[in-house]
Formats: structure tokens, sequence, C-alpha cells
């Protein structure tokens, strides 16, 4: 479909493309371990590579919504009081706005999240 584009070089890394897209060696590394991806007005997208641990508790976060989607792995996630449930790949869930939640990676883990609004310096 691009192979005129690729052959005339018009097609190639992220210092020659649009601001739209951010290729996977350019995405920005985030302060706790996450790949900050691309990011609209409204929404952000990061991706968490995690291994197992020890089961971890976050604040709840007042300004922003999460939904997550697990691409590979086993993790136990509890939401906002709710009872904790083991999810896998092809799995998801949402953190809404202002609840805390807790999560224990059985295996390691991808998870895919979207932010909204977006936050690139968490």
């Amino acid at each position: 479909m691009f192979g005129a584009e690729l052959a005339s070089g018009r097609l190639t890394g992220m210092a020659n493309h649009a601001t739209h897209v951010v290729v996977r060696d350019d995405a920005i590394d985030g302060t706790r371990g996450e790949r900050l991806l691309a990011a609209g007005r409204h929404v952000g997208l990061r991706v968490w590579e995690r291994d197992p641990a020890s089961e971890r508790s976050v604040a709840p976060d007042p300004a922003n919504e999460r939904v997550a989607y697990v691409a590979s792995g086993v993790l136990v996630v509890a939401v906002a009081g709710d009872p904790p449930v083991e999810i896998r790949a092809g799995d998801s869930y949402v953190i809404p706005r202002g609840a805390g939640h807790r999560y224990e990676v059985l295996e390691p883990a991808t998870v895919v999240e979207a932010v909204c609004p977006p936050t690139m310096n968490d």
C-alpha cells in the first residue's frame, strides 16, 4: 500500500514523519517504568511491562481516568474497593477518576493504558 513512499524514502523514522505518529524507538520512558506513547488533547497512551512482584497500591488520582488492556500475562487487580479479580491477556479494566486501585503481577505482563486527560509526566 505504501510501497512507493517507502521506496522514495518519504516514509521513515520519527525525525521525518508527522507529529501524529510515535514510532516504538521514540517512545519516552516515564518516571514509573512505563513507556509513554502517542498522546492527543484528550487521551494519552502508555504501555507497562511488569515482572511478578508483591502487591502494589496506587493512590487515587483525582484528575485522570484510566482504561487498560492486558496484552500478555496475568495479574490481580482491585479497583475502588471492589474485590480483587484475576485478569489475563485479552481482559480489560477501567479505573475511574478519583478511584484508588491495587494490583499484583502473577506472570510477566504487558498492559496498554489509555489515560484521560493525557499525562506525560507520571
